[in-house]
Order: C-alpha cells, then sequence, then structure tokens
C-alpha cells in the first residue's frame, strides 16, 4: 500500500509589504531585502519547507526571481517557491534563470506557474 500523502503547509514573502492585516490599501512595513530574509529565517525555525515570492505589477516593489536569488544565499533549507508569469520572460530565458537559481540554491527552487 502507497504510504498516504502528508498535509504540508507552506508560507508567502512580503513581496510587497506587511502588516498585521491582509488587504489594506498600503502596509505597515514597506518590503525591504533584511525582512524578508529574516521571514525565511524563522520559516526555517518553525519547519516550514516553501515560502512563495510573487510576482506582481502593481504593489510588488520587488522583483520575485532577482529576490529569491539573493534571500536562498542567506538561508540554509527553506525553499523559493517563485511565480512565473507566462509570456513574461521568454521561454528559455526562463529556464535559464531556473536552472541557474536552483544550481546556486542547491536545489531549493520550485516554480509556480500563474
Amino acid at each position: 500500500m502507497p504510504p498516504k500523502p502528508q498535509l504540508e503547509f507552506n508560507w508567502c514573502a512580503p513581496v510587497s509589504g506587511d502588516g498585521f492585516y491582509l488587504g489594506l490599501p498600503t502596509w505597515e512595513r514597506p518590503p525591504e531585502f533584511e525582512y524578508i530574509v529574516q521571514i525565511f529565517k524563522t520559516a526555517e525555525k518553525f519547519g516550514f519547507k516553501q515560502l512563495l515570492i510573487g510576482m506582481g505589477f502593481t504593489h510588488h516593489t520587488l522583483e520575485a526571481w532577482t529576490l529569491a536569488t539573493a534571500v536562498l544565499t542567506q538561508t540554509n533549507y527553506a525553499s523559493a517557491m517563485v511565480a512565473v508569469r507566462p509570456g513574461f520572460i521568454s521561454a528559455p530565458v526562463l529556464a535559464k534563470m531556473a536552472v541557474t537559481l536552483d544550481h546556486i540554491s542547491r536545489g531549493r527552487l520550485y516554480v509556480n506557474h500563474n
């Protein structure tokens, strides 16, 4: 009999800002690299295995792929699930970016296809 799949909870990096409540027009804390690294390290400490780094155009101040590369060099084992918008980046360039980041992070890249 195959093993039962386990339920896994993941977290999200606040690439557009952060605050006590979700969905506010302005955030209490602006997006900053050091804070996102702290979020990743805290997630690792409490056993989270993966964090989503979203890609947006209106409120996302930080670019997802650059941020993921920088954050994964500062953390140990949590993975990054980086959002991909079809057609925004050409497929061959995206593939090269993904392979490079996966290599730099020692296999800690996942891709979220929107």
